[in-house]
């Protein structure tokens, strides 16, 4: 019996020693690079109102992680993306950073600029990197975890109203200027850059007023009257209240011509919907870090291609109504995606953290066909230079590329 119990004491003692090797084995594995998942958080509107384009926004964020993961993959990497619904109410933004931060997000994806000013404290604060799609001025005025792909909005406004001035002059008189939207940090920064630019150029401009309403407001009653008159309009920038304005706006027969950014291509769909395009042509918006739709090159044409890879049956039908938030979406979340092959490069899957995203991000810059060299710094924290302006062509039944790449007028 004492042979028979020392033979299978011995037994036992080698199936440890071969557990405990594998385990070594696939640790080490997983130290050097394999079998790592990184988590990417997103922090967005899923049911508030600016859901019907920001839902496309987060379903190009995980296609594009879902083709990276099988078609174009990270050495030893697996992309995962966590989402949070911020409803767009500001008050869950900083329990949803939380919510990402716990879940084991690297780097946080937000598209709504009241989330970027909301977090950007907390993301300095843990070293979290917070990449936002659109900027305002106060999420840069501290270099820090925050990293905005578009141009600050005011910047954007700035270029905006020179071309327009530079290239519309055909008025008997100071074409007339105002504005209308939420009261959110985008709308706001709209706002006060229109103001300030009227004020700093008195010979291009007739300010008329610049309105700013409580969030989710859709009638205009008292604000279309004021601004009736105007040759130019700067609407609304989010959901239902950019539709409701320009419908209403047009159905009492004003003429004003709308001038935007790339916020109110993102609503295409809804605002062709409610106003149709004959109260629509001649409408100009501003792109400052993405290419429509319908420009041939190999960025945008990835976007299409992974759209109809991945949803087939309804490409066409998010090509109409909402090629801003997909088609878009990929380009500006592909800059996040190359950060963090970089970084990966850099330091190895194994040793890729927020720090090493951070690290990437300062001195990444762009080099992709058709696009300006854009790029991160250690101070400078908003990425794309220019902006590239369209027309909406009642003829064409889409928007239409007016101009090259023009330059941001910082002030």
């Amino acid at each position: 019996m004492k042979g028979w119990y020392k033979i299978l004491t011995t037994v036992v003692s080698c199936f440890v020693v071969l557990a405990l090797l594998s385990t070594l084995v696939i640790g080490c594995g997983k130290k050097n690079g394999e079998e790592v998942t990184i988590v990417i958080g997103n922090l967005t509107d899923v049911t508030g109102p600016a859901a019907s384009a920001l839902m496309d926004i987060t379903r190009s964020l995980d296609d594009l992680v879902r083709y990276t993961n099988e078609e174009d993959p990270i050495p030893g990497v697996k992309l995962r993306v966590v989402t949070f619904d911020t409803r767009y109410d500001p008050s869950r933004d900083i329990p949803g950073y939380d919510w990402c931060r716990d879940k084991g997000a690297k780097l946080i994806i937000t598209p709504l600029p009241t989330t970027g000013e909301s977090v950007k404290a907390f993301s300095d604060r843990d070293k979290i990197p917070l990449c936002t799609a659109a900027a305002t001025a106060p999420m840069l005025q501290t270099p820090g975890w925050t990293f905005c792909f578009n141009s600050p909005a005011m910047y954007q406004v700035n270029a905006m109203l020179k071309w327009v001035s530079d290239q519309w002059p055909n008025y008997p008189t100071k074409p007339k200027i105002g504005s209308a939207g939420w009261y959110e940090p985008y709308m706001v920064e709209v706002t006060k850059a229109a103001k300030e630019y009227c004020q700093a150029h008195p010979d291009k401009f007739d300010y008329v007023a610049g309105f700013l309403v409580p969030m989710g407001q859709s009638t205009w009653s008292g604000e279309i009257p004021a601004l009736k008159d105007c040759d130019y309009i700067l609407p609304p920038a989010t959901g239902i209240g950019t539709a409701t304005f320009i419908r209403d706006y047009r159905s009492r027969g004003h003429a004003a011509n709308f001038i935007g950014l790339d916020a109110l291509c993102a609503f295409k769909g809804l605002v062709v919907d409610l106003v149709g395009w004959p109260g629509l042509d001649g409408t100009v918006s501003g792109h400052g870090a993405t290419l429509w739709w319908n420009q041939s090159y190999p960025r945008v044409e990835l976007a299409i291609e992974i759209l109809r890879k991945y949803h087939a049956g309804e490409a066409d039908a998010i090509l109409r109504s909402s090629p801003q938030g997909y088609i878009g979406g990929i380009q500006q979340q592909g800059y996040t995606i190359d950060i963090v092959r970089k970084a990966v490069e850099a330091v190895g899957a194994a040793n890729f953290d927020s720090q090493a995203f951070y690290d990437a991000a300062i001195s990444y810059e762009l080099d992709w066909e058709g696009y300006p060299s854009w790029r991160f710094t250690e101070t400078k924290r908003y990425f794309a230079d220019h902006v590239m302006l369209y027309r909406w062509s009642a003829e064409q039944g889409d928007l239409v590329r007016i101009s090259e790449w023009i330059p941001i007028v910082l002030e």
